[in-house]
C-alpha cells in the first residue's frame, strides 16, 4: 500500500484490455502498525498534548502507516502534528470518531468493505470472531452534557479492542456494566462507560 496512480495509454484497439492489480489492505497489517504509544501533539509553548481523546488519532496513524492517506477525507484534521504530510504538509491525523466514521462509510480505498450497522447488545455476538475497524456512537457522556454524544473508533481483532489491550478489553467486552460500575469509584474521570449504551454501531470487515 498505497496503489500507485496508473497511466494508460491510449490505443485504436476498441477490444484491448489493461489488467491493473490493486493492492488490498489486510488486517493483520493495519493491526501492527496501530502505535503502542500515544501519538501526542504538543502545543508549542506548553508542552502539553492539545488533544484529550485520541481514538481517531491512532486509528488513522495506523491507516497511515498502511499507506491509506486519507486524502479525500473532508473531516478536521489535528494540528501540532508530530508527523504532518510530505505533500500537502497538513496533519494526517483525524481528531473526531464520528468523521472518520463517515470517511469510512464512502469505501475510500480499495477492497474496502461495506458498513455493517449493529447495536450496541447485539454486537459482540455478532463480530466476536471477526477483525477489522469498529465505531460507537453516542455512549459517553461528555463533560456538561446530559445526553451521551460521546463516540469511538476502534480496531477490533475478535473480541479485543486495539486501544484497551487484552484485559481491558477483555473487561469491556464481557462484563461491560460492570465494569463501569467498578472503575466510577474512582471517580467520574475514572468511570469506563459501558459499550452496551451505544446507540448505534458500525464494523467494517477486514480480513
Amino acid at each position: 500500500m498505497p496503489n500507485r496512480k496508473t497511466t494508460t495509454k491510449t490505443t485504436s484497439d476498441s477490444n484491448s484490455i489493461k489488467i491493473v492489480p490493486l493492492t488490498v489492505l489486510q488486517f493483520e497489517q493495519l493491526w501492527d502498525a496501530y502505535p503502542s504509544t500515544t501519538v501526542e501533539h504538543q502545543d508549542p509553548k506548553t508542552k502539553d498534548d492539545v488533544f484529550l481523546n485520541h481514538s481517531a488519532i491512532h486509528v488513522s496513524e495506523a491507516l497511515y502507516q498502511c499507506g491509506i492517506l486519507m486524502r479525500s477525507f473532508r473531516g478536521t484534521r489535528c494540528w501540532h502534528c508530530p508527523t504532518p504530510d510530505d505533500k500537502t504538509k497538513k496533519g494526517i491525523h483525524a481528531i473526531r470518531a464520528q468523521e472518520l466514521s463517515h470517511y469510512l462509510q464512502n469505501q475510500p480505498f480499495a477492497g474496502y468493505p461495506k458498513t455493517i450497522e449493529l447495536t450496541g447488545s447485539s454486537y459482540e455476538s455478532v463480530i466476536s470472531s471477526k477483525t477489522g475497524i469498529i465505531f460507537f456512537q453516542d455512549y459517553w457522556l461528555r463533560a456538561g452534557e446530559k445526553i451521551a454524544t460521546g463516540d469511538h473508533i476502534d480496531l477490533w481483532n475478535k473480541g479485543e479492542l486495539a486501544g484497551s489491550g487484552t484485559i481491558g478489553s477483555f473487561f469491556r467486552v464481557t462484563f461491560p456494566n460492570f465494569t463501569e460500575s467498578f472503575t466510577a469509584l474512582f471517580g467520574s474521570n475514572a468511570r469506563v462507560t459501558s459499550l452496551e449504551k451505544t446507540k448505534k454501531v458500525l464494523f467494517w470487515e477486514i480480513l
